[in-house]
């Protein structure tokens, strides 16, 4: 999974007869580049540096990764392994989930 913040175009895209509720955009196009560097960097959740910086939770950046169709490396970020763990162990009974709750 990918969280990428910026702005995109929605709607209903197509012909009467087939209409597709879709999301087009750089921001889109970007988010879905980054999710597939998830396996080759063995992370379950990647992250932008606009996500990372309002992240509620600790990160840790993963250094700057070329993305294919996007013209500068970006940053990249993912859940701090220490913060992981805590939960992990936080004892309360609840799986522990990207945002703490």
């Amino acid at each position: 999974m990918a969280l990428h913040y910026g702005e995109v175009f929605y709607g209903n895209i197509g012909t009467a007869s087939r209409l597709d509720f879709t999301v087009i955009g750089p921001a889109v196009n970007e988010a879905s580049r980054m999710e597939a560097l998830c396996s080759t960097l063995g992370c379950c959740l990647l992250m932008s540096s606009r996500v990372a910086a309002a992240s509620p939770v600790p990160v840790r950046s993963l250094g700057r990764h070329t993305l294919r169709g996007v013209a500068e490396a970006r940053e990249l970020f993912t859940l701090e392994q220490d913060w992981i763990e805590r939960r992990a162990v936080a004892g309360d009974g609840r799986r522990p989930t990207a945002l703490g709750v």
